[in-house]
C-alpha cells in the first residue's frame, strides 16, 4: 500500500515533523523512534486514562524486551508536551 492509500490516521501529522523533544537518557542513542501513549489520534484524554495508557505501553516495551528510553515530546514553544518512550 502506498502512503497515498494509507487511512488518515496512518499519515504522519505535520505537527510531527515540527516536534521537540528532551530526555536525560544516557548514552543518548544515535538512532531511535519516539512513541507516546496519550492522547491517541489526537484526541484529548482524560489524564487518568493517558496515565493508565502510559503504563501500558511501558509494560509492553518491557515484555518486548525492546531497549527505551522517557522523553517528552511536545511543540517548541511548550503549549504542548506529553511523555513517551524512544526506542532504540
Amino acid at each position: 500500500m502506498d502512503k497515498s492509500s494509507r487511512p488518515a490516521s496512518h499519515r504522519p501529522r505535520s505537527e510531527f515533523f515540527e516536534a521537540y523533544f528532551s530526555t536525560e537518557a544516557e548514552p543518548f542513542p544515535l538512532q531511535f523512534g519516539i512513541v507516546t501513549a496519550f492522547n491517541p489520534d489526537g484526541v484529548v484524554t482524560p489524564l487518568a486514562a493517558n496515565l493508565a495508557a502510559d503504563a501500558r505501553l511501558a509494560d509492553q516495551l518491557r515484555g518486548a524486551g525492546l531497549q527505551h528510553f522517557r522523553v517528552t515530546v511536545g511543540s517548541r514553544d511548550g503549549s504542548h508536551q506529553e511523555p513517551g518512550f524512544g526506542i532504540a
